[in-house]
């Protein structure tokens, strides 16, 4: 049976969508960082150079250094002492691309020199701060005319806005790789989220509201998905309104809406996986399955973690067609009903996805012309498996697949201190509410299953549990933000578990959820967002959990 998309979902559809589109480009980040390449002359071994003269003996606290698409490896500073050079800072790595690198120096000299170790440096811009933190020129700055040249772009502080952070370095940069034809740095996951993240660079520039744009708009699209995933499945408008309200206040889908990794790509897809699947079995619109099979073949062509979804969709429609054989029976006058229905399942999950996956691989034949387009498939799925079984690293930030359960340790993704205390903070973790709240939804959706034979909670237990089970087995290096497709399903659990309350308790609860998670929205939105605060907000406000700290 058809769902019925009545005249007030199409304006709530669209309200939400727009709505979270618009919090979510506000301070999103800056139009303008360096765009001027400075062209170093090597010396006699080869290394590349920078010389700066001060008048006076400046005194100097740090340098600044914008490096481009190449990382500029080890740099060493010097300052001139009588007819030799003094070194202050030595191996210092310049490793974060589109980024401003941060060298302490905090030494009065007269003549300040850079050496570095990689003779492809890539440098943008040089600031020079002294004991105030104020810019300052080196007498010599029109020998670099292109090192000095964006000095208003540092404007007293550096933070997002301004810059690459966490895995950005990673995806923004492979996405430029890809517009421009240059050799590709990443290649751990397959290419699609990096094209897709490419198309907003196409059109504002390599800059961070350029490289962050795609990101907001599939993090919008999502809303829509949710919407109607939450009418299909309760038939209700009000629930419909909850799961996007849910979603639209959920910390990490924020987060990472605004951030350029692949993350929110691939939960975009695997919401069409799960809501057309969903669909299919409701309404057996075989549109549905093709639909299905589209999402599947654009998720598992963004990242893997697809594959875990393709292995939900079988299970889910496994148990229709099982429920499906009992009800019309294998027999002479149904098996033209099955033969065209196992077609159009291996067309729809079998050729269509591996169509899909295979031409993700173009932007590495254009690069890498001596392979072909299967030939690129298969080595760089083995590098992938290598790279991804070896990923075993000590990280501050990393956590256990059991703590994201419980939101136990946010990963950050950016701090950067500014003067008078201030400070801007993004960190990636849930709302509490839906967490807490979600996880007695998922206990009681798995009682529903087995105690009322609810093939509703059966299909969102599923969702949910092929999401999170391989993760138990992983042994890598692994982060809260890999919980996020869970936290999803989470919602629609919650909004299909209180539906089936009654009166006062199901009023008190939707209410209590929909002005709950909408608080504590607004209470953790300057440590979600990056907004500028003072340091005491953060200290005395929002650290509610031991492993919450975000300074």
């Amino acid at each position: 049976m058809e769902m019925e998309i009545r005249r007030k979902d199409m304006i709530f559809l669209f309200l939400f969508t727009i709505g979270f589109f618009c919090i979510a480009l506000w301070g999103l980040g800056s139009h303008c960082i360096p765009q001027t390449e400075q062209e170093l002359t090597p010396r006699d071994d080869g290394a590349k150079e920078v010389v700066l003269y001060f008048e006076d003996g400046q005194q100097l606290s740090n340098l600044l250094l914008f490096t481009g698409y190449r990382a500029a490896g080890e740099v060493t500073v010097s300052v001139a002492a009588g007819t030799d050079w003094q070194i202050v800072q030595s191996g210092e790595e310049l490793d974060s691309v589109f980024a401003w690198n941060e060298i302490p120096v905090s030494y009065r000299t007269s003549c300040l020199g850079l050496v570095f170790s990689d003779t492809t440096v890539n440098l943008m811009e040089l600031v020079c701060l002294d004991e105030d933190g104020e810019p300052v020129l080196p007498v010599n700055a029109m020998q670099y005319p292109e090192l000095f040249d964006e000095q208003e772009l540092y404007k007293g502080g550096i933070t997002y806005q301004d810059q690459t952070i966490f895995d950005e370095i990673y995806h923004g940069r492979t996405a430029y790789e890809f517009l421009h034809g240059l050799p590709i740095y990443e290649n751990t996951h397959p290419p699609l989220g990096k094209t897709l993240i490419s198309v907003g660079i196409a059109v504002f520039g390599m800059n961070p509201f350029g490289w962050r744009f795609m990101c907001v708009v599939f993090g919008s699209l999502m809303m829509p998905f949710i919407y109607l995933f939450g009418l299909r499945l309760t038939g209700k408008t009000r629930y419909a309104c909850l799961a996007a309200v849910l979603l639209g206040t959920d910390f990490m889908h924020f987060t990472l809406s605004r951030i350029a990794t692949i993350d929110i790509i691939v939960a975009f897809f695997i919401l069409g996986m799960f809501y057309f699947m969903y669909a299919f079995i409701s309404s057996e619109n075989r549109r549905y399955l093709l639909l299905a099979g589209l999402f599947t073949g654009l998720g598992c062509a963004t990242k893997w973690t697809g594959i875990y979804a393709l292995c939900g969709l079988f299970v889910v429609f496994l148990l229709w067609m099982i429920g499906k054989i009992r009800e019309i029976g294998v027999k002479k006058e149904t098996r033209r009903y099955w033969i065209m229905l196992c077609l159009q399942c291996i067309g729809c999950f079998v050729l269509l996805p591996f169509a899909i996956y295979t031409l993700s691989y173009i932007p590495f034949v254009r690069v890498y012309p001596d392979q072909n387009l299967l030939q690129h498939v298969f080595s760089n799925g083995e590098l992938m498996l290598s790279y991804h079984k070896a990923t075993i690293f000590d990280h501050p930030y990393a956590s256990p697949w059991y703590s994201w359960l419980f939101d136990w340790k946010p990963l950050l993704d950016s701090r950067e201190y500014l003067s008078g205390d201030r400070v801007s903070v993004i960190a990636t973790f849930g709302n509490p509410v839906l967490y807490f709240a979600g996880l007695f939804a998922y206990g009681r959706e798995v009682w529903r299953m087995f105690r009322n034979k609810d093939k509703n909670a059966a299909v969102l237990v599923l969702y949910y549990t092929v999401m999170l089970l391989p993760w138990i087995f992983i042994r890598r290096t692994v982060f809260i933000y890999q919980y996020y497709v869970c936290s999803v399903v989470l919602i629609l659990l919650l909004c299909h578990s209180v539906c089936q309350k009654e009166g006062r308790h199901e009023k008190r609860t939707y209410w209590g959820l929909f002005a709950g998670s909408v608080l504590l929205f607004l209470l953790f939105y300057p440590v979600i967002s990056g907004l500028i605060v003072p340091a005491s907000y953060i200290r005395q406000v929002i650290p509610w959990l031991p492993n919450w700290r975000f300074l």
